[in-house]
Order: C-alpha cells, then structure tokens, then sequence
C-alpha cells in the first residue's frame, strides 16, 4: 500500500507543487477574511482615531493583493504576466465585494461602500508599491 503512496505522489508535477505554493498564500488569507467576515461581532483594537476601521480595511486588501500578486507570478503566460498588477488588484477588489455582500447577510455586521473603497484603494495601492519598487530594483542593477 506504501508504494502505491509513493507512486501517486510522484506523478505530481513540479510546476504543481509551485503553482500550488504560490497560491496558498493567497487562499489561505481569502479563507480566513471570509471566516472573520462571518463572525457576528468583531472588534479590531483602537489605534486612537477615528478612520481605524478604514485603515484596517486598507491593510488586509493591500497584503491580499500582495499575496494574489506573488500566485500570479506562478504563470508563465505572457498575456497574464504582462497585466499581473492589473489582475492581481481587480481581483482583490472583486472579492472586496463578495465579502461585503457576504457581511450584508450576517447579523449584526454592516456593509458599507467605503469600506469597499478602502479595500479596493488597499489593493491598488499595494500593486503601486511592487511596481515602483520593481522598477527602483531593476534601475540599480543596471547601473
């Protein structure tokens, strides 16, 4: 029975397990915001303003988008690589809104349009950030 084992887990390709890597970042996070999402009652702690819940909105859709950006890196299409940042906030943005409508249906949670924007300016901002900081890397190591 062990070798049969063996033999299946040698018919999975290398570039499965490094698709299959670079995506679990990103699945694992939209199954945790979605299983937050669902809770009746969160509270996130005060950081002594009041925009906090935009901010904390920001930063999970930023780190999303940064993660759906690494799992898009595991294509090597060249249509999908030259439009990565694209996809990978689109995408972010897309799930911002189906957790938003998913809130809308859980007692005791709201769904607003700005915490869909915050989400969605997280997710851009993120991609602007790997752009530039891509672009920075690639002029240093030409000079």
């Amino acid at each position: 029975m062990e070798n049969k084992d063996k033999f299946w887990l040698s018919k999975i390709s290398n570039g499965f397990k490094r698709s299959l890597l670079f995506h679990l970042p990103a699945i694992l996070y939209m199954a945790i915001i979605f299983y937050v999402s669902g809770l009746q009652t969160v509270s996130p702690p005060s950081i002594g303003f009041g925009l906090e819940d935009k901010i904390y909105h920001f930063g999970e859709y930023a780190l999303l988008s940064i993660f759906l950006y690494v799992a898009l890196l595991s294509y090597r299409n060249q249509s999908i690589r030259s439009k990565i940042h694209i996809m990978a906030a689109v995408i972010a943005c897309l799930f911002a809104g189906s957790d938003e409508l998913h809130q809308y249906f859980v007692p005791g949670r709201e769904s607003t349009v700005g915490d869909l924007a915050a989400d969605c300016l997280g997710a851009v901002a993120a991609q602007i950030a790997i752009r530039y900081y891509l672009k920075i890397r690639r002029q240093k190591s030409i000079d």
